[in-house]
């Protein structure tokens, strides 16, 4: 338990970089600094694709070069902290007046931050698979990383009151990220200094197999390759509908950023209280029922956005709560079930190559959902969505429009279309009793 609580506290530090990120750069950039919706949306989406490439080599390098005896922490421990430091790199701009410019400059920032991110998150995941040897233990393992999770969406979500708080503009972004890279830090730090002890898994050897020859061995296997599938669809429309929210809350419920910051704690709620239930009902019926119920659940629960009108923020407050509860669940049992696939990889191909699993899988996560808000960013500006320095100014109801077919439409259509890839899918229930009765 103290292990898992302590291997869990990392995931706040990172969780504050990926929230705070997926929560305000659009918004920063095309309410602040006047950066066109498209342009903007790129901002967000090259970075990812850099990330595409350098998570299965951070995820290479961390199985090559670990030792058994010190594991994976040291890139836990220096990946984070560069991780912290991404957060100012990003908003904390320099003064420069072109849109263009400044589009770069985030570019490149969000770049480098993404990448000490990727060193941290690639072996962090990996050392999930580690900790226990036990299936259902590693679900009880990845309820706490999201129980921490929900810690750094709580700590996400009050940046936008801190900003406005701090006086709004750049600067109030810029103190903003002041003070919350100093948290993410010392998460770090303290998941490091707990985790003492965990180390690889001695009895797997190593592979010098190239990159490319593990990746195609990666998607050989039939359970990650469909999973892998399923999961990133899902981040898309995790991607896109994260990045629509504040527009959604302040455009179309007429919330402000203390409204968005409670309807996110709300939803942070609803997941807390929901995913040690659902690892009881994985417990019981399978990882793989629940998981699917989970998907299906938050895409008709985002479809209901769409009843809503003009001031109904109460209604918003309930379907942010079984949003929350279902995203939390679908998050648990999707990473539990990756652990269980790293496992079952290096048992039987006898190699160490579950950081090169972790590193695919940590990829497309990033890059879905920088495809998410790539197309929110599209979608946006085909609706007409009108930028500006001055904050949330009015906007058409082509516009509104828009945004509402962001939330209510084009994310749970893609995530009930993420379905399709676990009709099949090889390792259910009978896997995991198996698993758990050795």
């Amino acid at each position: 338990m103290r292990q898992a609580a302590a291997y869990a506290t990392a995931q706040l530090g990172g969780g504050i970089f990926f929230q705070v990120a997926a929560l305000l750069m659009m918004p920063f950039m095309t309410n602040t600094l006047a950066i066109p919706a498209a342009l903007a949306g790129l901002a967000v989406f090259i970075p990812k694709l850099w990330v595409m490439i350098c998570d299965p080599l951070m995820g290479t390098w961390s199985d090559r070069v670990t030792s058994v005896r010190r594991g994976r922490r040291p890139f836990v421990l220096w990946g984070g902290l560069g991780t912290a430091a991404g957060i100012v790199a990003v908003f904390v701009v320099p003064g420069i007046a072109s849109p263009t410019l400044l589009a770069i400059y985030i570019t490149l920032a969000y770049a480098l931050g993404s990448t000490a991110y990727s060193a941290f998150s690639v072996p962090y995941l990996t050392m999930g698979s580690e900790i226990t040897s036990v299936s259902h233990e590693r679900t009880t393992v990845m309820a706490w990383r999201q129980a921490f999770n929900y810690g750094a969406i709580m700590l996400a979500n009050t940046a936008p009151l801190l900003v406005e708080r701090l006086g709004g503009g750049r600067t109030g972004y810029a103190d903003m990220a002041l003070i919350l890279a100093p948290i993410c830090a010392l998460a770090i730090v303290i998941s490091w200094w707990g985790v003492r002890g965990v180390g690889s898994r001695p009895a797997v050897s190593r592979s010098d197999v190239n990159l490319l020859a593990r990746i195609r061995a990666a998607f050989g296997n039939r359970a990650f390759s469909q999973l892998f599938r399923s999961y990133c669809l899902q981040f898309i429309a995790i991607g896109a509908a994260g990045a629509a929210f504040a527009y959604y809350v302040v455009y179309h419920v007429g919330g402000d950023f203390v409204i968005l910051t409670k309807l996110a704690s709300v939803m942070i709620v609803g997941g807390i209280l929901a995913q040690f239930g659902w690892v009881r009902v994985a417990r019981r019926f399978g990882k793989l029922l629940a998981y699917r119920f989970c998907v299906f659940g938050m895409a008709v629960t985002q479809v209901v956005y769409l009843t809503l009108g003009r001031g109904d923020i109460a209604a918003a407050f309930v379907i942010n709560f079984f949003v929350g509860a279902f995203a939390s669940s679908l998050l648990v049992m999707a990473w539990s079930m990756l652990m269980d696939v790293i496992v079952r990889d290096e048992e039987e191909s006898g190699l160490q190559r579950g950081g090169v699993l972790s590193g695919i899988w940590s990829a497309g996560e990033k890059a879905s959902a920088a495809i998410g808000a790539l197309a929110t960013g599209l979608i946006l500006q085909l609706f007409d969505f009108q930028v500006s320095t001055e904050g949330f100014i009015p906007q058409s109801a082509t516009a509104h429009l828009g945004i509402r077919l962001v939330m209510g439409v084009v994310a749970p259509g893609i995530l009930l279309l993420s379905l399709l890839f676990l009709r099949n899918f090889p390792i259910g229930k009978p896997l995991e009793l198996r698993q758990a009765a050795e």
